[in-house]
């Protein structure tokens, strides 16, 4: 009977749990309209800094390793000032003879005249400038912040960013300019890393104990190795010296001295 009760006795209803929702207000007072509102406001918010900021990223390139960089003809005076030019640029310091060959031979000229606009700030970017004639002021908000003439650069983030222009750039007095875009410049650095790449997988092919490893961890090896470059007469690994590198001769030669193999000494060998 007492099981009886209890079967037929009303059970309470289950216990909800605590979902913590309180009712928020803003600081102004005003009742806050609950999540949804809170997250549009915030959503709102990064819009717009969105757009005051816009999106600083590096475009995705389809990349071929064949690619060619376009030639234009200029003499070799217009060759060497855009050449000394990028030396003093720290998006180009450190471009290979090669890589920097083939961008000067990109470089296109390009004339402005007097109060023409060059760069608008906020734009987003995409040409590097050296200027070889007259002279640019730079203006953030309206006003003038600095100026330019001949053999300064301007622009390089457009070509590792596509990011706003920080100024607006206007000529002074008739320039000549000359200039290379963004596409152009990672293209040509990614072919030559490419073409890189497949020579050094050539080269790992070529060594005695690589040569049956499966091509997905050649490839791997390859994007671990790094290029050193050594003059004549350096001493690149020292007999006794605990060997943590494994080197493998790109160009020139190598002279190994003092060989000696379990007390048996042998002739000096000379490597390529």
């Amino acid at each position: 009977h007492d099981r009886a009760r209890d079967q037929a006795r009303p059970k309470p209803p289950p216990r909800q749990k605590s979902v913590a929702i309180r009712n928020l207000t803003n600081e102004d007072g005003t009742a806050d309209a609950g999540p949804a509102t809170r997250s549009a406001k915030k959503s709102q918010k990064t819009d717009d800094a969105a757009v005051r900021l816009k999106n600083v990223f590096a475009a995705p390139l389809t990349m071929v390793a064949d690619f060619i960089a376009p030639v234009i003809p200029k003499s070799k005076e217009d060759s060497d000032f855009i050449r000394a030019a990028l030396g003093d640029n720290f998006v180009f310091d450190s471009l290979e003879p090669a890589e920097l060959s083939t961008l000067v031979k990109a470089f296109e000229k390009h004339s402005v005249e007097t109060k023409e606009t060059i760069i608008t700030q906020g734009e987003t970017g995409d040409y590097f400038y050296i200027i070889q004639k007259g002279n640019v002021n730079f203006i953030v908000d309206g006003d003038v912040v600095g100026s330019a003439g001949p053999t300064k650069s301007f622009g390089e983030l457009a070509m590792l960013y596509d990011c706003p222009r920080a100024a607006t750039c206007q000529a002074t007095s008739p320039c000549t300019l000359w200039r290379v875009d963004q596409n152009t410049f990672r293209k040509i650095l990614a072919s030559h890393t490419m073409s890189n790449d497949a020579e050094v997988k050539d080269i790992l092919k070529k060594v005695p104990f690589l040569k049956d490893v499966e091509s997905t961890f050649l490839q791997r090896i390859t994007d671990a190795l790094t290029e050193i470059k050594f003059k004549a007469g350096d001493v690149i690994v020292k007999k006794g010296d605990v060997g943590k590198v494994f080197y493998i001769c790109k160009t020139g030669k190598v002279k190994v001295t003092d060989i000696e193999v379990g007390g048996t000494k042998y002739d000096d060998q000379a490597l390529g």
